[in-house]
């Protein structure tokens, strides 16, 4: 468990890296201006960061912990048989709630601002579908890799859920749909044999 002061610094840096990513890009911030706004010097950075981009990967661990946390809290109680088509569902609501409950930080790190950001992004959610479908391997056999079934399913499911999104901007209506086609999609021969 980390000090408490390190615990603050590291939300410090953290939170100081948001606000700068609300007035421009992720390339264009430099860890002299993080540390200057952020009110610390740069050896204090550097005591807790390499460069600007493992801040990012720790501003993602954070939004990945909370969402395990929500992931676990949801199968306990709607899923305490492990039925692989629930634990599926439960992860996309779980993303669809961190989504929605941090709206401003996702819209900032958007493909068109922050390429890098976005990408990490794809790739925290990929490795976190991985991770799950490699249990499922344990259970089922699947007819395809666990990578493959990830990308197929991760990058479907955000396509199908921007072009959703602009088309009907109800959230619930979107989060229905999109958990409507993964469980056609699971339900199917295609992926579990």
């Amino acid at each position: 468990m980390e000090d408490r002061r390190i615990q603050k610094t590291k939300q410090l840096l953290q939170s100081t890296l948001l606000h700068l990513l609300e007035e421009k890009t992720f390339e264009k911030i430099n860890v002299t201006e993080i540390c200057q706004k952020a009110g610390v010097s740069r050896i204090t950075f550097y005591t807790h960061y390499a460069d600007k981009y493992e801040l990012a990967d720790d501003l993602f661990e954070q939004y990945v912990i909370k969402a395990k946390a929500m992931f676990v809290i949801r199968e306990k109680a709607d899923n305490p048989q492990g039925d692989s088509l629930k634990s599926y569902c439960n992860i996309l609501d779980t993303i669809l709630d961190i989504l929605s409950q941090n709206q401003s930080f996702f819209s900032i790190i958007a493909t068109d601002r922050n390429p890098y950001l976005s990408l990490h992004l794809y790739d925290t959610v990929l490795k976190t579908i991985e991770e799950r479908t490699i249990l499922e391997s344990h259970r089922h056999t699947l007819r395809y890799s666990p990578a493959q079934i990830t990308g197929f399913l991760c990058y479907g499911l955000a396509g199908f859920l921007n072009e959703s999104i602009k088309e009907n901007g109800d959230r619930d209506t979107v989060r229905a749909q999109c958990r409507q086609l993964l469980k056609d999609i699971l339900r199917s021969t295609a992926i579990i044999e």
